[in-house]
C-alpha cells in the first residue's frame, strides 16, 4: 500500500482512504471515499479494504466503500448522501441532467427522477458574483416551471440540523409542499 510521489514513498491513496474512514460515520466516511473514488476507482479501495486484517468497525468500512461514488462533486455533496443513506431515504441519481420546458438542460446534484425531485447542496463557492445568483434563479424558475420540486440546503445545515434538511427533502418526496 505505498505509493511514490515525486519521488517520495507514502501511503498509497486507496489505504490511506480506509485508514481515515475506519470507525468514522457515514456521511464523514463518504467525503473521503467519493474523493478516492474519483481519483483512483473503487477496486483499489476494495483490495486496501482486503489487506486490512480483522479491527473493530470492518464491516461497517466494507458498507461505506459499497456506497462510495465518484460522481460526488463536492465534500457537501458526499455528506449529504451519507445523512440521506442514514436516514432510509430513496437513493438519489447523481449529478443527472434535466430538461426544463424550454428545452434547456441543466445538471442538478440528486435526482429523485420518479418522484420529480431535485436536491441541491449547496456551497457558497459558486456564488461568487450577483450574476452567478442571478442565473442561479434562472435556472430554478425554470426547472420549477417544469414541474420539479426542489430542496436546497446549506453545509451549515447539513452539519448543526441534518434531520431539518432530511425532513424537506422527506417532505418533498411525499409531494407535500
Amino acid at each position: 500500500d505505498v505509493d511514490v510521489v515525486r519521488g517520495v514513498r507514502c501511503t498509497s491513496v486507496a489505504r490511506t482512504a480506509v485508514d481515515l474512514v475506519l470507525r468514522r460515520p457515514l456521511p464523514e466516511a463518504l467525503v473521503v471515499l467519493d474523493a478516492a473514488v474519483a481519483r483512483v476507482g473503487p477496486l483499489p479501495l476494495r483490495a486496501a479494504y482486503d489487506r486490512i486484517g480483522r479491527v473493530r468497525g470492518i464491516g461497517d468500512l466494507a458498507a461505506a466503500i459499497g456506497l462510495a461514488d465518484g460522481s460526488s462533486e463536492s465534500p457537501l455533496e458526499s455528506a449529504s448522501r451519507g445523512v440521506m443513506i442514514d436516514a432510509r431515504l430513496p437513493r438519489p441519481e447523481l449529478q443527472q441532467w434535466v430538461t426544463d420546458g424550454d428545452g434547456r438542460s441543466w445538471r442538478v446534484d440528486f435526482l429523485w427522477r420518479g418522484h420529480r425531485v431535485i436536491g441541491e447542496a449547496d456551497g457558497w463557492v459558486k456564488y461568487e458574483t450577483i450574476e452567478d445568483l442571478r442565473a442561479e434563479k434562472i435556472r430554478e424558475d425554470a426547472l420549477r416551471r417544469a414541474g420539479w420540486t426542489i430542496v436546497r440546503w446549506t453545509s451549515d445545515e447539513l452539519w448543526r440540523t441534518p434531520m431539518v434538511v432530511i425532513a424537506r427533502i422527506a417532505r418533498a418526496l411525499a409531494g407535500v409542499r
